[in-house]
């Protein structure tokens, strides 16, 4: 049985890193910030994941942020994926060049999914993470949201999510990230239901993210036959002693996941 994940997500806008609250972020220190005030690099022996996703926009500025990840990978020995702006093989390439293990894509699934098969064809599915932001608010049914200038906010509607995942998977990703735009931040729980809106067969691995704020939470979602692993954003609250408790809580429960080291 392949054991579950715990995945730590590092947002990070123009130079900072960030909070996130239903998607509406909060700068809160930069990489120096980072690495001295939460010895960030002890993580790699309790987290078996990171992903880092690089939200800048308009004032992107590529080598800065590729100063700043390698900072950070650097003695980070666990598999890293980065996403942000991919919009073509090119700028997939650069991010495993310096130092991606798999890659996020999320807006170009939904506006170009051939450039993903593309992608994958030409890296392989396993390396690529399909992430897919949703919220109920504003429909019935479960719709993504995609980030496009011309809107107010920033974002925009795309697909319905259950539709979205079948063209996700057929495009060739090798997981899927949920993320709750509504459950972002709150430290309320993670979107369970949101599970119901998968293809009943499907043999992607899926990571659930977005609530999470105390150890039962994660408990919750790894206890799930349908989620592979958990991933949370909750910098303030997990950095430290927060993920060495939460894992040893999902040890006590006897969710299969990897030991924290000593």
């Amino acid at each position: 049985m392949l054991k579950k994940r715990l995945i730590f997500t590092l947002l990070y806008r123009d130079g900072k890193f960030c909070l996130s609250r239903n998607f509406r972020l909060q700068n809160i220190g930069d990489v120096f910030w980072l690495l001295d005030s939460y010895n960030f690099r002890n993580l790699a022996g309790i987290i078996d994941e990171l992903v880092i996703l690089d939200l800048s926009r308009e004032s992107r500025d590529k080598k800065i942020f590729l100063r700043d990840m390698s900072l950070v990978l650097e003695d980070f020995f666990i598999p890293v994926s980065i996403g942000g702006n991919i919009r073509d093989i090119d700028a997939a390439d650069e991010l495993f060049s310096s130092g991606a293990d798999k890659i996020v894509l999320n807006t170009l699934f939904h506006v170009d999914d051939k450039a993903c098969i593309r992608i994958a064809e030409k890296f392989g599915s396993q390396a690529i993470v399909a992430s897919i932001d949703f919220t109920h608010i504003y429909s019935t049914a479960l719709s993504c949201w995609i980030y496009e200038t011309r809107y107010s906010g920033g974002l925009k509607p795309g697909a319905n999510l259950s539709p979205h995942l079948n063209v996700v998977q057929q495009a060739g990703c090798g997981e899927i990230l949920l993320r709750s735009i509504d459950r972002d931040g709150t430290s309320n729980g993670l979107d369970i239901n949101s599970l119901n809106e998968l293809p009943e067969v499907t043999s992607v691995p899926v990571i659930l993210s977005g609530g999470i704020g105390k150890a039962s939470h994660i408990s919750e979602g790894l206890s799930e036959s349908r989620v592979d692993a958990i991933a949370s954003a909750n910098l303030l609250n997990f950095v430290g002693s927060g993920f060495h408790n939460a894992k040893a809580v999902l040890i006590e429960n006897g969710i299969n996941v990897t030991r924290s080291l000593d």
